[in-house]
């Protein structure tokens, strides 16, 4: 008989005692570039640390496989091949050939792994002491290495050291499904962070930053209190303190840290949205006791969460909710038939984009000649790699980046710049949609669970089974 489907119980009564606090800030235009060149550190610092990561797996990899039997190395060589054959399965767009080469890879892969767990297992000690010692945050470690020439280079200590510790969470995950961490792809970031962490026992007191005695990180105590449209002026270093280099700005203090509170780190983050940036501060406070929810009427025992995700013309149907025995009292909980409205919306525009990015690579492709230009020149690397890819692989990020370069060289066709100009306002009303609609979707969300707990003592919760 197959086990029940478990419940998660909740009672929400005490909160923790470490709270974040975030602020909205506005960078000077000055700071910026510095802002810039700090972050760029930490990812290539992040990218070095992974660098080593991967020549350390690949040499336990190669060390492993030396000391297998002819069996597993011969089955080593299958699993490439199939890798290869896939590819060009890939490349070709024939699913039914990449279904029946992974079904085989996979097959190879299961055979593969028992062996492969006895050589290591027999040579444990030895990939310990040769390998595993090379990872982690003590100073004899490679990875930590990394992390001291980046300090000296001009990152700032403890940003070195969140970026190491992301780096080795990148590797124990990554490591779990067999295969070492990846390098980040700059284009494909949108959120950075700065951390400075103060080593005090318990962080420092939060009125030491508002009254100067800081030099870390330096708030001035706003003129007007803490309300909103509450403005002050705020520092914070990038890089060690040796290099007298601040990130300076406008902080919007809407509400005062609690009495007695220790900060134990601030963040510095910087998120893109869209073709701009977009920063907070972010202050990690300590309290002195935690916080309680305060509960003003008596709240019932119990209520039951079903969750379920279904549609139909009411909109999306999101769970059912009860607080007794009787189906008549239950509910369903839909989201706002205007929050998927605008999902489906920004989905037609993405499907229109789709439609007319595959047009212009095939017109691009046909009508437009390379101009002469010399090995290595950056629009011919660009269109040779464009011309030599399949239709379904072409990325409107790719073809952007395109006409950016015909544009500097004063090549593009007027046809194409035009499509850039109409695609790029067509991305900013989907992302525009998308955004707006997920975030009234959170809040939504919270403040379902806000009223949940402040009606009911208990809650809940059945998880869905996605095998049915």
């Amino acid at each position: 008989m197959k086990p029940p489907t478990p419940t998660l119980r909740i009672a929400p009564q005490i909160q923790g005692q470490h709270v974040v606090y975030e602020y909205g800030a506005r960078i000077d235009s000055t700071s910026e570039v510095a802002i810039d060149t700090e972050i760029r550190r930490a990812r290539a610092l992040y990218n070095e640390i992974v660098e080593v990561l991967r020549a350390l797996h690949d040499a336990m990899q190669a060390f492993v496989l030396e000391r297998a039997p002819q069996t597993a190395r011969d089955l080593v060589a299958q699993i490439a091949r199939y890798d290869a054959r896939f590819r060009e399965a890939k490349a070709q767009n024939d699913r039914a050939a990449m279904q029946e080469i992974a079904n085989r890879r996979n097959e190879a892969r299961k055979a593969l792994s028992p062996q492969m767990q006895e050589v290591r297992k027999a040579h444990k000690d030895e990939l310990i002491e040769r390998f595993y010692r090379q990872i982690g945050t003590s100073s004899r470690t490679a990875t930590y290495a990394c992390r001291v020439r980046a300090v000296q280079g001009g990152l700032g200590p403890y940003t070195a050291n969140q970026v190491l510790e992301a780096a080795l969470r990148a590797w124990k995950q990554s490591m779990k499904n067999g295969h070492p961490p990846r390098f980040i792809r700059y284009s494909e970031k949108t959120q950075d962070t700065l951390t400075i962490q103060f080593p005090e026992a318990g962080g420092v007191a939060a009125e030491d930053l508002f009254t100067g005695k800081r030099r870390d990180v330096i708030v001035a105590y706003p003129q007007n209190g803490f309300r909103r449209r509450s403005y002050t002026r705020f520092r914070f270093r990038l890089g060690p303190a040796t290099a007298e280099c601040y990130a300076q700005g406008t902080l919007q203090v809407d509400r005062e840290p609690p009495h007695g509170a220790r900060v134990t780190l601030v963040r510095l983050i910087r998120k893109r949205v869209g073709p701009r940036y977009r920063y907070t501060l972010q202050f990690l406070l300590n309290l002195a006791d935690p916080i309680r929810l305060e509960v003003a009427n008596r709240r019932k025992p119990l209520v039951a969460l079903h969750f379920g995700w279904s549609f139909d013309e009411a909109g999306r149907q999101i769970a059912g909710i009860s607080d007794n025995g009787n189906a008549t009292d239950a509910h369903i909980l839909s989201l706002p038939p205007s929050i998927e409205a605008d999902l489906t919306r920004a989905a037609t525009i993405r499907s229109q984009r789709d439609i007319e990015l595959a047009a212009v690579a095939q017109r691009l492709k046909t009508e437009w000649k390379l101009p002469s230009l010399p090995e290595g020149d950056a629009l011919r690397s660009q269109w040779e790699e464009f011309c030599g890819m399949p239709a379904h692989r072409i990325s409107s990020h790719r073809l952007h980046a395109l006409a950016t370069c015909m544009r500097d060289r004063s090549v593009i066709p007027e046809w194409f710049d035009a499509w850039r100009k109409t695609d790029k306002l067509a991305w900013q009303s989907q992302m525009h949609k998308v955004r707006s609609a997920r975030n009234r979707r959170t809040t939504f969300y919270r403040q379902v669970a806000l009223d949940l707990a402040r009606q009911y003592e208990t809650i809940v919760l059945e998880l869905p089974d996605l095998k049915k």
